[in-house]
């Protein structure tokens, strides 16, 4: 079964694309959060690209223009959103 496409509110959008452009060159990270049981997104979380710090656990000779890593206090924290009301529906 397809699940229900989610609904991306323009403002979010907005963040989103403001995130990304403050960013470039460099990859932007984050995810979209929304209710478990819901078909609706309603916060960005931005996070640090650490790529360039060397944190990939694969790739750490890449640079931010090329790749992403979510890496210590946020990677945690995006963690335990799983297990929240509101977990990452979009990585």
């Amino acid at each position: 079964m397809t699940p229900a496409p989610l609904d991306i509110p323009d403002e979010i959008r907005a963040q989103v694309y403001a995130h990304a452009l403050a960013a470039f060159p460099a990859e932007c990270c984050g995810y979209l959060i929304g209710p478990r049981d819901g078909d609706r997104v309603d916060a960005a979380i931005a996070c640090t690209n650490a790529q360039d710090q060397g944190q990939h656990p694969t790739h750490p000779e890449r640079g931010a223009d090329t790749g992403f890593v979510i890496a210590g206090a946020e990677l945690f924290a995006f963690a335990r959103a799983f297990d929240g009301d509101h977990p990452p529906r979009i990585i």
